[in-house]
């Protein structure tokens, strides 16, 4: 999946959005068509009982396939008001079912390599919510959001930019990478790629 939640580590979870961070669509064909609007600042700090009561608006779904799509570029937080939709879906059947495409198309490439033999070739996973679920974090969590964080000083590059350069050290160091699965764009975009 191409979206990503972050959290706070207390019991709420801080759910919040600007509007500079995205515009979102009302509607569209397969939620009864609307019209673009901005959306408004605004946050919400949401408990697990509060979230389960909560109605996300028809929106959220157009605005899931849009990100998967990479169809909204540059975006930074999923709606605040769809927190209740993102978490019926990662804990819904449809998760599991979108999941096992993806790992099954994988497992097919995966079988279809033809290897040298030199132990250099290498596929590349990303950890966080790829390798390792952090959905029983997100669940106790509220499915939240946090707008800002504090990082450690040092990482002074976009995300895909540091990725890039991660795996061309590999490259350099005469491997080839033949498969690369992640949840997020930067997890699979840039360059050297997959031989």
């Amino acid at each position: 999946m191409a979206s990503s939640l972050e959290l706070t580590a207390s019991s709420h979870a801080s759910i919040s959005s600007t509007a500079a961070d995205h515009s979102s669509r009302e509607g569209d064909a397969n939620n009864g068509g609307g019209e673009w609007r901005q959306r408004a600042a605004g946050s919400c700090f949401c408990s697990g009982q509060e979230l389960a009561k909560a109605k996300p608006p028809p929106y959220c779904g157009s605005v899931r396939t849009a990100l998967e799509a990479h169809n909204i570029i540059g975006w930074k937080t999923f709606p605040a008001d769809c927190a209740k939709y993102v978490a019926d879906y990662l804990t819904g059947e449809r998760y599991g079912r979108d999941a096992d495409v993806v790992i099954n198309e994988a497992i097919a490439y995966a079988e279809s390599l033809k290897l040298s033999g030199s132990g250099k070739e290498i596929w590349v996973f990303d950890v966080d919510d790829t390798a390792l679920s952090t959905l029983p974090y997100q669940a106790n969590h509220g499915y939240g959001y946090l707008g800002e964080a504090t990082v450690p000083i040092g990482l002074q590059t976009s995300t895909q930019a540091f990725k890039t350069s991660e795996w061309k050290k590999l490259v350099d160091a005469a491997y080839i990478i033949v498969g690369n699965i992640g949840d997020q764009w930067s997890d699979i975009l840039g360059s050297p790629y997959v031989a």
